[in-house]
């Protein structure tokens, strides 16, 4: 399983406080999805994942969120 999201509290976390943290933990800073309560930094795109199987798991009680999911596996060519 792979880290697809991870997600941030807004009543808890600022930008740059979660920010912060994703770089410390070795996550990716790119773009920042808001929602009203969450900051939501995606890792990978979603299309690379099987829609059927993400979890949740979550740190620092649930102020901070993973979306991890199964990847899909690369289709082989044949020649």
């Amino acid at each position: 399983m792979e880290v697809q999201s991870v997600l941030f509290r807004k009543d808890k976390y600022t930008k740059k406080k979660a920010e912060k943290w994703l770089k410390e933990n070795d996550f990716k800073v790119k773009k920042v999805d808001t929602t009203p309560t969450l900051y939501r930094y995606r890792q990978l795109e979603p299309s690379l994942f099987h829609k059927d199987k993400y979890k949740i798991k979550s740190f620092k009680g649930k102020d901070i969120q993973a979306v991890i999911g199964v990847r899909k596996r690369k289709k082989k060519k044949i020649m």
